[in-house]
């Protein structure tokens, strides 16, 4: 048989059974959607931002400033990761793009895991069987419904990087690196850029893999240097301590490996009893029956990989505060090297066990009793009543029919092992297909109508504080600028200030607290609507007053509130931040509390700001006022941030410990702010510089090839 005939089919039902777990039939046919809580709540507002920006101004956007008072949007490699399935999500609409990139992501990663069994040697039918155990798990389906775009993204890294490896092309490791270096997960491509590294060393696979591996890291350099820069003064330098998603296998979840369900799950009608739903995402990687009774087979013909998925499995127990510091953070997703290894191992088992039945052709009666006992595990299954019993029962058939195809022979053996492969495939399939779900595409995807006609006449440049949780309120992002934002990243003094105008410590959270906020708060933050489901009040000289009414979702008007940019009455300084927040805090909203020395600032006479442009990165005001004065802008400062005035440069400095303002002289003038990304030139310079290098080594390397060949 001709080489694509006999890859070509098992490609073909490998795709086919990613597209139907990971592709409702109803996403197809009704007006429903995939449903990823991070995605509603964080990743669907950056795509949005995104495209809006490709779409208006066609370049990538520096700054996204929907929400949390703004930040850097290219520096933040979560924000929207300049990865393949997150690429081809962009051309699809935002209710859409979730299942695009999901079903783009597993079908690299069950493609990456086929060609890595097939680069061990294991034969086309197994290794599509190690692929589909590999991304049709539960490490991977229980992400969907988790949202956790980013991680999805990077899940073919590891196997494709070690099947380059196993194939000996250091240019596409290379290549292949550089790309998954891109992918907006620290860990996953870390771990996976490390292992195959120790893959290299270990099997000796020569000097050209590791000097691939360290070309393509570098090859992020034009985004992971502004990233570094941004990480440098985010939130994850403030000692917060471990976040509740720092999560790491113990003994009490470390059973769910066999048995998935044990502690209930974290899906419609159903109740996870071990804690936050994070922990079951983090520490979910059921990959059936057949892959622990595949490890023999994995140590006995695939011993290095054993080896690095034993001590991944070791590295995912690691405590919260040791594993944070020596694998990123969140231990427990080291399974990740531990499932490949898993799905690796039921394919060389099952090739094994193939290869053997090809010796004979006798027929035996084993495989009447092997089909019979399929089709009860099936119907059991269907009926199950806990998980003690489905994974019983799981246990039973699958170690069952492992005997029979021991004592079979011939074409007994091979009808006994395609019963092997329907169960097993079951076994993995059914339980993650209860981690995909979806809803109505209106349900989750539509805004409250009335509020957004009320609002969009009168809201200009304000902020909008989004403190109802339905998501016909918090689509509204979509539309108006939020002052609450959740995400893994913030500029911290940012979060200080939210933290001291909420009167609370700080802590360790991946959301900014609008609903904390005091109405004096909020309205130092530019934010004159409040959207709520409960009647909204607060202390403070702030008015509030109800203007509209949906389905019990209430929008209130705040005055006053300070304008996205305008003249303030007076000037106060502050020597640091922290002092700076504490000081505005007791400030009216008309005064600003500058960072510096103490300097002499003409007292503002009443004046005018209007925003005459705004874009992705960039603010264009015309400023009026006879005597001149310092301009506040209810945006977060960020030292990537340069204005003009009438071309001229000017200084912008912090404002409030978290706004930024900048002195304008008397009379009339047109006002620049624009933000550029901090180090995104110097990182460009050493992407270029690593092409370079790169095509010099390689033809460096073949000229030394062809003298060594004559």
């Amino acid at each position: 048989m001709s080489g694509w005939r006999r890859e070509a089919p098992p490609l073909l039902v490998l795709g086919a059974a990613i597209f139907l777990l990971y592709v409702p039939l109803d996403t197809v046919f009704r007006d429903r959607v995939l449903v990823g809580y991070d995605y509603l709540s964080l990743h669907q507002f950056r795509m949005a931002h995104a495209r809006e920006s490709l779409a208006h101004e066609g370049a990538w956007p520096g700054w996204f400033g929907r929400a949390g008072l703004g930040s850097p949007f290219f520096a933040n490699p979560q924000a929207c990761p300049l990865v393949l399935p997150r690429l081809i999500a962009l051309a699809f609409p935002v209710e859409r793009a979730y299942g695009v990139s999901v079903f783009v992501s597993m079908l690299l990663a069950a493609f990456a895991a086929h060609a890595l069994a097939r680069a061990r040697g294991i034969s086309p039918f197994c290794a599509a069987v190690a692929g589909l155990t590999f991304a049709g798990g539960s490490f991977f389906s229980a992400r969907v419904l988790a949202g956790h775009m980013p991680l999805l993204e990077a899940a073919w890294g590891l196997p494709l990087l070690l099947a380059l490896i196993e194939w000996r092309r250091p240019v596409l490791l290379a290549v292949a690196t550089g790309a998954l270096a891109l992918s907006g997960h620290p860990q996953l491509p870390a771990y996976s850029i490390v292992i195959a590294a120790l893959y290299a060393a270990i099997t000796r696979a020569g000097r050209a893999p590791l000097v691939a591996l360290g070309l393509g890291a570098l090859l992020s350099a034009f985004q992971w240097l502004p990233a570094l820069d941004y990480i440098a003064r985010s939130s994850r330098t403030l000692g917060l301590g471990a976040g509740r998603n720092d999560v790491s296998l113990d003994p009490g979840r470390a059973l769910a490996l066999l048995l998935p369900e044990k502690d209930g799950l974290p899906v419609a009608g159903g109740t996870f009893t071990a804690g936050i739903a994070a922990r079951f995402w983090d520490t979910t990687a059921y990959v059936g029956i057949l892959g622990w009774i595949a490890v023999p087979a994995l140590v006995r013909r695939h011993r290095v990989l054993a080896v690095l998925a034993g001590a991944a499995l070791l590295l995912a127990f690691l405590p919260g505060a040791i594993g944070s510091v020596l694998v990123l953070r969140s231990p427990s997703r080291w399974l990740y090297v531990t499932v490949l290894g898993l799905s690796i191992g039921c394919g060389a088992c099952l090739d094994a066990l193939f290869v053997a039945a090809a010796r004979s052709t006798r027929v035996r009666a084993p495989e009447l009793f092997a089909l019979i006992a399929t089709v009860a595990v099936i119907a059991l299954l269907r009926g199950e009543d806990g998980p003690w019993r489905r994974g019983l029962v799981v246990a039973g058939a699958t170690i069952g029919i492992v005997a029979l195809a021991l004592h079979a022979e011939g074409r007994s053996r091979l009808l006994v092992l395609a019963c092997l492969v329907i169960v097993h495939g079951f076994d993995v399939l059914s339980f993650s297909a209860r981690l995909v779900e979806t809803e109505e595409c209106d349900e989750v995807y539509a805004e409250s109508q009335p509020l957004a006609d009320f609002l969009g006449p009168r809201i200009g440049a304000s902020r909008v504080a989004i403190l109802s949780r339905t998501y016909h309120a918090q689509n509204l992002a979509r539309r108006f600028d939020a002052v609450g934002c959740f995400d893994s990243l913030f500029e911290a003094r940012t979060v200080r200030a939210f933290y001291a105008f909420a009167g609370e410590p700080l802590r360790e959270e991946e959301s900014l607290p609008d609903a904390r906020l005091s109405p004096a708060g909020l309205a130092r933050f530019a934010a004159r609507w409040v959207v709520s489901d409960e009647p909204f009040a607060g202390p403070g000289a702030v008015g509030v007053v109800e203007r509209a009414e949906d389905a019990g979702i209430h929008l209130y008007e705040l005055t006053p509130a300070c304008e996205r940019a305008s003249f303030v009455a007076s000037v106060t300084f502050a020597s640091d931040p922290e002092a700076a927040v504490a000081r505005a805090i007791e400030s009216p909203l008309d005064t600003a509390v500058l960072e510096g020395a103490p300097h002499a600032v003409a007292d503002s006479a009443p004046g005018s700001v209007t925003i005459a442009e705004r874009a992705s990165s960039s603010l264009k005001l015309h400023a009026s006022s006879p005597h001149g004065g310092v301009v506040r802008v209810a945006e977060a400062w960020d030292p990537g941030w340069e204005a003009r005035i009438d071309g001229a440069p000017a200084t912008v400095v912090p404002a409030d410990g978290a706004l930024m303002a900048l002195e304008v002289p008397p009379g009339e003038h047109e006002v620049t702010l624009f933000y550029r990304t901090r180090r995104v030139g110097v990182g460009m310079l050493v992407t270029l510089a690593t092409v370079g290098m790169g095509a010099a080594w390689v033809w460096s390397s073949r000229r030394r090839a062809e003298a060594l060949a004559k």
